[in-house]
């Protein structure tokens, strides 16, 4: 008869149980051997996933910083026109009454009497 000892191992947790071999691994190093595969193989997806997510978000900080650019463009754009549009309104008001003098005289002389003003600038708000 063989010695039991011989055919079997301690198991780790406890250190009491004594489980028998029969040609294959310790079940608890089986399950043990399964479980860590399992965890790495999740852990590899779990970081796959991750640098797609890193991956994405970068693309996105660019597009952020290329939308912050045309943004500011845009301010630049309009800050422009809004210094155009002062001058206008400005020449046209100081224009305006000379104009209106000069229209006047000259439709006296053509003989109408009902001469139109040119009007005045009035701001929306």
């Amino acid at each position: 008869m063989e010695d039991f000892d011989s055919k079997c191992k301690i198991d780790p947790p406890n250190g009491k149980n004594c489980i028998p071999q029969r040609g294959g691994l310790d079940p608890s190093i089986r399950i043990r051997s399964e479980l860590k595969e399992y965890i790495d193989k999740t852990f590899e997806k779990i970081n796959d996933r991750f640098n797609q997510m890193n991956a994405r978000f970068d693309r996105i900080e660019i597009m952020i910083k290329n939308l912050i650019g045309n943004v500011q463009e845009q301010n630049k754009s309009c800050s422009r026109m809004d210094s155009h549009i002062n001058f206008v309104e400005d020449t046209y008001e100081t224009l305006r009454s000379p104009l209106d003098f000069i229209t006047s005289k000259i439709n006296i002389f053509r003989g109408l009497e009902d001469t139109p003003v040119l009007p005045r600038i009035e701001y929306v708000i």
